[in-house]
């Protein structure tokens, strides 16, 4: 009978030192403490198996939504149905948590989509605090100035144009200008040659005349 009795407390001595174990472990954070129940009746021993186990789970989803954020995957949640107590609230609120990150980056993907199909008119239109908003803010304000230089660059451009019809009408009427002025020096030509023949002529017929009137001598 001693013997079964030394034997029983031994048996309570090891199962306490596992609890003890168990317990250090879930007090930094190891739930990979292993915790043998001496039997169904054993309920610490199964009440400390399904709290490692509950945070072994936890940690697990924590560890899904935190390299699921890493590679960009932000619509990842984990499944809090399965967690109670502040288990559930913590895999709830990692949830919420991602919601509110994804909700503004989706918003400026939106927005930066229809900057790259050409249209600036795009803004966010909810207010996001804190970084969000300085963000949110800082893109309007680059889309603005977009948007202005774009403006005085198609101001600048046709101010450019018109001047461009300017002068090519300008050159259009100086060239027909000396079209006429060429035109006006030939038909100048052609009357100072008529005018020079006519001289000849004119002279060619005064020595006639005066050939003509000479006095006859007779012998």
């Amino acid at each position: 009978e001693v013997g079964e009795v030394a034997a029983s407390l031994d048996a309570i001595v090891r199962a306490n030192r596992e609890v003890a174990t168990a317990a250090r472990a879930l007090a930094i954070g190891d739930p990979g403490a292993v915790i043998t129940a001496r039997s169904a009746a054993d309920e610490t021993s199964h009440a400390l198996r399904d709290a490692l186990a509950a945070i072994a789970a936890v940690t697990a989803a924590v560890r899904e939504l935190a390299a699921a954020a890493a590679e960009g995957e932000l619509t990842h949640r984990a499944d809090a149905s399965a967690a109670q107590g502040a288990f559930h609230e913590l895999l709830t609120t990692m949830n919420a948590m991602l919601d509110a990150l994804a909700r503004p980056t989706e918003a400026t993907a939106r927005v930066l989509g229809a900057v790259a199909a050409h249209d600036l008119t795009a803004r966010v239109s909810d207010r996001y605090p804190g970084a969000h908003g300085r963000t949110h803010a800082a893109l309007h304000t680059a889309l603005d100035q977009m948007s202005a230089a774009i403006g005085d660059a198609r101001t600048l451009a046709f101010r450019v144009q018109r001047a461009t019809a300017d002068i090519t009408r300008g050159a259009d009427a100086v060239a027909d200008g000396a079209v006429a002025q060429a035109r006006g020096r030939e038909a100048l030509m052609r009357a100072l040659d008529a005018i020079a023949a006519a001289a000849v002529v004119a002279s060619d017929a005064a020595a006639r005349t005066r050939d003509t009137a000479r006095p006859i001598c007779w012998h």
